[in-house]
């Protein structure tokens, strides 16, 4: 059937060709549906005009979204949250698909990061969570990127030693101090948020870095961890988990009902130097307000008594007494 369009549909027609901007050829598309007569010989135009409509609206929405800057809010899970931090290229993707069961894209050329992409890190019996991100550059960075670092508890910065470390460290630093981060207390401006920190400095494996890491590490003058790792070869991300967790500062605290034994599968997290009373408003604020005393079990302690104010260590055995 024919689509015996009239006068004024061609007329739209000629406005969405001459259309200069997306808004210009919506109003233009929405005035030809309007005009076109509603029978079988126009289905197949009609349709075509509505995916054309769709495609401009999502590209202009798109576009107002990106105006206004999108957001990403990653809800921390496991002992604490820790958000990778590297120039592209310098191994982010590899470390976070060997130590997690995340999958985010690894290949030699850089920025095939773009978006967060979080993994859980088993140490010990608690999971961390790692969280990839795109690469920090001179030439661009999301404005979101900064919102993570900041909300992170811990920062995992990864060095690349066969690009002059001592630079990259430099780089970085300067980076994050564009959102107003910074690791070292030395380095802290008006307005800047502290992050502690964990460096690594990665590609061990290649000739010559071994003694390029012992020059660089010469010239370290930071407060913080500095690790020689190889993704590759997987050497030293045993040590990794262990020092991720010590720089969490929080410990593992486990249950036991009184006759019974200890739950040890799954631990409660607490910040360092919780107290008695603490756990037990974790566990439930019922048991905290009518808490009397508990008693403690560790490789030292053997069922002791102790108030609500006791300060709590890394695997403590705990039993609430209400």
């Amino acid at each position: 059937m024919p689509a015996n369009l009239p006068p004024q549909y061609f007329s739209a027609e000629k406005k969405y060709r001459e259309a200069k901007t997306p808004q210009e050829k919506i109003s233009a598309l929405e005035e030809m549906l309007t005009i076109m007569p509603k029978h079988k010989g126009t289905d197949k135009l009609r349709a075509a005009l509505r995916r054309k409509l769709a495609q401009f609206k999502n590209a202009l929405e798109a576009k107002r979204k990106t105006k206004k800057g999108l957001s990403y809010v990653i809800e921390k899970q496991g002992a604490g949250q820790v958000a990778m931090v590297g120039l592209p290229n310098s191994g982010k993707s590899s470390l976070v698909k060997n130590l997690t069961k995340a999958t985010p894209e690894v290949a030699d050329y850089p920025y095939t990061t773009r978006i967060p992409v979080p993994g859980m890190m088993d140490y010990e019996d608690v999971q961390i969570q790692l969280i990839d991100l795109p690469p920090l550059s001179e030439d661009y960075m999301q404005p979101w990127l900064g919102d993570i670092l900041k909300r992170a508890d811990l920062l995992l910065i990864i060095l690349d030693l066969t690009h002059d470390p001592l630079n990259q460290w430099q780089r970085v630093s300067k980076l994050l101090g564009k959102f107003k981060i910074t690791v070292s207390e030395r380095n802290r401006g008006a307005g800047f948020f502290i992050k502690k920190a964990v460096v690594i400095a990665n590609k061990l494996d290649i000739p010559e870095t071994q003694e390029i890491f012992k020059i660089f590490k010469s010239f370290w003058e930071e407060n913080l961890p500095l690790i020689p790792v190889s993704v590759k070869e997987e050497k030293n991300l045993d040590l990794v988990s262990k020092v991720l967790f010590e720089r969490l500062e929080v410990i593992r605290v486990y249950s036991k009902a009184p006759g019974k034994k200890p739950d040890l599968t799954q631990p409660f997290i607490l910040k360092k130097g919780s107290t008695v009373y603490e756990f037990a408003d974790k566990v439930h604020h019922h048991i905290a307000a009518n808490l009397k005393f508990a008693r403690i079990w560790n490789t030292q302690l053997k069922g002791l008594r102790v108030e609500r104010e006791y300060v709590l260590k890394d695997k403590d055995i705990v039993e609430l007494r209400t």
